[in-house]
């Protein structure tokens, strides 16, 4: 595992040997034994963790706390503490609790990164991105959902991104790793865990390997990706003329990217939409919060 971690930081170049970084640590099997990779392979006092305690499950949530606590005090690690009401908060700015709890969570990376001037190193898998990619496809996602979580954005790494769970694990027995269990990881009341709990299983009847091949699908869709969006990027700027006549794949890329410039809440058949508009098949369009697109100078614009 150590390999592979090791060409994923140096292939994405996600740490320097001076940088800091600030380990998100929940307490769970893939966190602690991040932080303890990280701890062991680099500069040990440029190493920190995070915990946001969200307060969700009750004593629970208190375990949590303290157990990451006491690990980084046993570790001699420095830790950046806070707790909240996520329950509360999502009521309050009218956000389902998950994705109330994520941005809350990534806010406050966002706080600690630029207080200490580190990058905030996340402990999502190869089967985090698995299970994500099943997710985005059961919702008729398009190439872009299913590229998996990127290993690299702006301050956040995932070192740990093509590594399968089942070697974290066998990680952290062996390197006899302490660390605790998230009991809402086994409820079925949530998709993803239903994924991981009878869907991977399934496929894995099929392939027993399929974790590890997956990687070489990541691999040739993010390269078809980045190559659409390179070729795409270039006609951002051009008139609606210009645009109209690419081929649909670019086109539709194309105007997703200038509806993203807009909005960040938006649908396919926005996208469809703005084909439409282009089209002259109609005049104008709106989006969600009240957002108006239509035609002027030969561009797309919008206003409230």
């Amino acid at each position: 595992m150590k390999s592979k971690v090791m060409l994923t930081i140096k292939k994405f170049e996600m740490i320097e040997n001076s940088e800091s970084i600030a380990v998100a640590i929940s307490g769970g099997v893939d966190s602690v034994s991040l932080l303890h990779f990280l701890k062991e392979n680099f500069i040990k006092k440029n190493i920190m963790a995070i915990h946001l305690n969200h307060n969700l499950r009750g004593s629970e949530s208190i375990r949590d706390e303290n157990f990451v606590k006491n690990l980084c005090k046993n570790w001699g690690i420095k830790l950046f503490l806070k707790s909240c009401d996520i329950f509360e908060i999502s009521k309050k700015v009218h956000k389902g609790i998950e994705e109330c709890a994520r941005d809350f969570r990534y806010d406050f990376f966002n706080e600690i990164s630029e207080k200490t001037g580190s990058k905030v190193a996340v402990a999502h898998t190869l089967s985090d991105s698995i299970e994500t990619i099943i997710f985005n496809l059961t919702r008729g996602s398009g190439i872009d959902g299913i590229r998996g979580i990127p290993s690299i954005r702006d301050n956040i790494i995932r070192p740990f991104v093509f590594v399968p769970r089942f070697e974290i694990e066998n990680y952290a027995k062996n390197n006899n790793l302490s660390y605790i269990t998230d009991s809402s990881n086994f409820s079925p009341e949530f998709a993803r865990n239903r994924i991981r709990m009878f869907v991977i299983p399934q496929i894995k009847k099929i392939n027993p390997s399929f974790e590890c091949t997956f990687e070489r699908f990541l691999y040739q869709i993010n390269r078809d990706c980045d190559f659409l969006n390179e070729l795409s990027s270039k006609y951002l700027e051009k008139k609606i003329n210009d645009i109209k006549i690419l081929p649909e794949a670019i086109r539709y890329r194309v105007l997703k990217t200038i509806l993203s410039q807009f909005s960040d809440s938006f649908e396919f058949r926005h996208i469809k939409l703005a084909d439409d508009l282009i089209k002259s098949k109609i005049n104008a369009f709106t989006m969600p919060k009240n957002i108006k697109i239509f035609i002027k100078d030969e561009h797309l614009t919008c206003q409230k």
